[in-house]
């Protein structure tokens, strides 16, 4: 059982200001460190949300080349180069290995040389591949 004497020295304790200030500060660091942790989360998250719209988008016109829903094959074929090239800027967003495994396509399989139309299809094709890889890494 508690003295007196121990129960008011706990109560001293309990009071003191220098308890308190602990308390409260360790309550301020730790929502500062939430805070940094959202905000980079945050960004990562909206990376991530791109990579997928862009993943979608090159899936829709990668459909559309196979398909041959398009006006002119060299305007599709720009509108492809775009797509990869938006894939590498927002994968470096992740990280540079993440842009760097989209942008290292050099040797893309299989595609007729000279055909730009089944060279882009191709191409959209591992790019979204790529695109896959890193989610599965990032998600």
């Amino acid at each position: 059982m508690l003295t007196i004497k121990e129960s008011k020295t706990m109560c001293d304790f309990l009071l003191s200001s220098e308890l308190w200030s602990n308390i409260i500060g360790g309550i301020v660091a730790s929502l500062v460190l939430a805070g940094i942790y959202w905000i980079v989360s945050y960004n990562k998250r909206k990376t991530i949300k791109g990579l997928i719209d862009i993943e979608g988008k090159s899936i829709q016109h990668r459909n559309n080349g196979e398909a041959g829903i398009y006006e002119n094959e060299d305007v599709w074929a720009e509108e492809a180069s775009i797509i990869h090239d938006q894939a590498i800027v927002v994968a470096k967003k992740i990280s540079l290995a993440a842009g760097a495994l989209i942008d290292w396509l050099g040797t893309v399989d299989p595609y007729v040389p000279g055909n730009k139309l089944s060279f882009w299809i191709s191409m959209l094709d591992k790019v979204n591949e790529r695109i896959r890889i890193i989610l599965e890494k990032h998600i």
